[in-house]
């Protein structure tokens, strides 16, 4: 019997991935870190569970209790930018609490894992593929790298832990701590003074949290046998940020200087 646990319901992929899982008929249950309900996830209210993501035996106790066929982990402190603010707090968002979670799969066995993490914890100067070494720089990825590197040993040798590389992606729910947010929101409130923008000529790929969580729960009814050990996540669309800057300014009508 298929039963998903969600860690990370409350961010933008937990949320429209409990839709999809919702208008599917799957059994899930979202793990939220406080008893009061935020006003986003109020009609998944008997779906929810209480859990102190700060303690290793808390998040235990709810896996083992509830008994889960998939875990799902989409909890992450998702800000490059805020990375650098908040390096301790990265790091406990994006390495420790998921190497909790897989630490108490890996005692319980054969629940399957699958793993938010990111493309960019790669060397992306070339085309990123399944060879490609390495090379987090912020953060942001050296937690999510740590992350990966530490859950891949973990579970060496085992089939049920997967790592999902997500590239940029956004959702009607993406807010200013996302850069195309944060450009949209300067030129529609007529904001004064600098936009502060990293690595714009860059060539990134962007695409939305609805077709990626598709791509998930095409994961997890997939049969043990054509399962990946890793699965990265991107669109057909590719674009530098100064590319998107020059289109949106154009939306808005707003002329601005690099």
């Amino acid at each position: 019997i298929m039963r998903v646990l969600i860690f990370g319901i409350s961010g933008q992929d937990g949320m429209i991935l409990a839709d999809l899982l919702l208008r599917k008929n799957i059994n899930f249950l979202g793990v939220i870190r406080s008893n009061n309900i935020p006003k986003r996830l109020e009609k998944f209210s008997k779906k929810l569970i209480f859990c102190d993501f700060l303690n290793q035996a808390s998040i235990f106790k709810i896996i083992r209790d509830y008994s889960p066929s998939h875990v799902i982990n989409l909890i992450g402190q998702s800000s490059v930018g805020k990375s650098f603010q908040f390096i301790e707090e990265t790091y406990k968002a994006n390495y420790e609490i998921a190497d909790w979670i897989g630490r108490s799969i890996y005692e319980l066995s054969n629940i399957y894992f699958l793993n938010a993490s990111s493309a960019y914890i790669f060397d992306c100067s070339k085309p990123i593929s399944y060879s490609s070494a390495i090379k987090a720089i912020s953060p942001y990825s050296k937690s999510k790298a740590l992350s990966y590197e530490k859950l891949t040993n973990l579970f060496e040798g085992k089939n049920y832990f997967i790592s999902l590389h997500f590239f940029n992606h956004l959702s009607k729910y993406s807010d200013q701590r996302f850069v195309l947010p944060k450009i949209i929101d300067y030129f529609k409130n007529d904001k004064v003074g600098n936009l502060k923008l990293a690595s714009i000529k860059k060539i990134r790929n962007w695409g939305l949290s609805e077709d990626y969580m598709k791509i998930i729960i095409k994961i997890i009814l997939k049969k043990k046998i054509d399962l990946k050990k890793d699965y990265f996540i991107g669109s057909n669309f590719e674009s530098s940020i100064a590319d998107l800057l020059k289109e949106i300014s154009k939306l808005f009508k707003k002329d601005y200087i690099l």
